[in-house]
């Protein structure tokens, strides 16, 4: 199961150079991947048996993931904002509301 652990932190480390290269095909074979990652991990139902410097970076990794993509979601955004104001036909698609994050 530590495996699991191992696999889950690979695939997020590839997730996260994706969001930050903006790489389309990696993202959707990380994204993927990570969450098959994640059933496995759920299916075996020994999370609190892991090491808890693995799961806690891995919270971490999960993290600076999300950061990601809420900064990149934002950006799109605001650019779809942008756009609209220049045809003039405001779309007003920028909302921000802040999320709780959920554990599986």
């Amino acid at each position: 199961m530590t495996n699991d652990i191992e696999s889950i932190i690979a695939w997020q480390e590839r997730l996260i150079a994706a969001l930050d290269t903006r790489d389309i095909a990696e993202l959707e074979e990380a994204t993927i991947e990570l969450d098959r990652a994640l059933d496995r991990l759920e299916a075996h139902g020994a999370v609190r048996e892991q090491d808890g410097s693995q799961l806690d970076f891995a919270l971490r990794q999960s993290t600076a993931a999300r950061i990601r993509v809420n900064v990149l979601a934002d950006w799109t955004r605001q650019k779809i904002d942008r756009i609209g104001e220049i045809r003039q036909h405001p779309v007003s698609t920028y909302t921000r509301s802040p999320r709780i994050p959920t554990i599986r």
